[in-house]
């Protein structure tokens, strides 16, 4: 099992395609850009987000919704 120290970063890794028609699995991004704001918010670990190119609009598409600290 692996700890999450405050300040410390955490990777998280999504943005997979389904075969046979390689169509993006939506609910993982979606998911893990929720993760990635709990984390910053109430442990102060910086996420690190890792997705395949062809998948990078998913989390692009996040980018309005940003709000600051």
């Amino acid at each position: 099992m692996w700890r999450l120290n405050e300040g410390g970063r955490a990777l998280l890794l999504t943005g997979f395609k389904t075969p046979p028609l390689n169509v993006q699995e939506t609910d993982g991004p979606l998911g893990v850009a929720s993760i990635a704001r709990v984390l910053k918010i109430a442990f102060n670990i910086t996420p690190i987000i890792v997705i395949e190119d062809g998948s990078i609009h998913v989390m692009e598409a996040l980018r309005p919704f940003e709000r600051e600290k």
